[in-house]
């Protein structure tokens, strides 16, 4: 079932069990090679050379906002240079001393900060409504950002779209190590395609 909303973590896994479940589905990268899925029951997620655990302090009790962010950064997903904790908890409320709720806290770092230039809170995660696709360059957008997650290694040059959800007709064209690729996409009123 898709849901309507997507955290995307490349290359990474932990709470990615109960992430899944919340947001409704996720892209993983894995050695440069992407996987996805609605995971189902019977569907485990992907192994990955990373792989953490989000802890609760000792006693059991919610770590707080600072050790859960530290968490993640050993985990590789941290917040973008020049986005400050203000930005952060802008989103999230609270302190950095608040419990953590570990899904607002990665779809917070997966989204945008809600202030100023709505720049990327993260390069290491991403969290998005799907509920987004309307018009010419939207899937540019998208893939966009794809290879921003990948960091190098999904290299696309050339990125280009056509979106006429009227007439059902949506594609998207890209070169990948020097070969032109060329996909037809569902057009589903404003949904993007899962199968991208």
């Amino acid at each position: 079932m898709f849901i309507g909303t997507v955290l995307i973590v490349l290359g990474w896994t932990g709470v990615v069990g109960k992430t899944i479940q919340t947001c409704g589905y996720a892209i993983f990268a894995i050695g440069g090679v992407i996987s996805w899925g609605i995971p189902s029951q019977s569907q485990q997620p992907p192994k990955v050379q990373k792989k953490v655990v989000l802890h609760r302090d000792t006693a059991g009790a919610a770590i707080s906002v600072s050790a859960a962010l530290e968490q993640l950064a050993n985990a590789g997903m941290r917040m973008r240079p020049g986005i400050s904790n203000d930005d952060l908890l802008h989103s999230l409320g609270g302190t950095m001393e608040s419990p953590a709720d570990w899904v607002q806290l990665l779809c917070v770092l997966g989204s945008e900060v809600e202030r100023g230039e709505f720049e990327r809170v993260s390069d290491d995660i991403w969290h998005f409504d799907t509920e987004c696709i309307v018009d010419h360059g939207d899937y540019v957008t998208l893939l966009n950002r794809f290879a921003i997650l990948a960091k190098g290694a999904l290299t696309i040059t050339n990125l280009r779209d056509f979106v006429d959800i009227e007439h059902g007709k949506v594609w998207v064209e890209f070169t990948l190590d020097g070969s032109k690729v060329h996909w037809d996409l569902e057009a589903s009123d404003d949904w993007a395609d899962p199968g991208l």
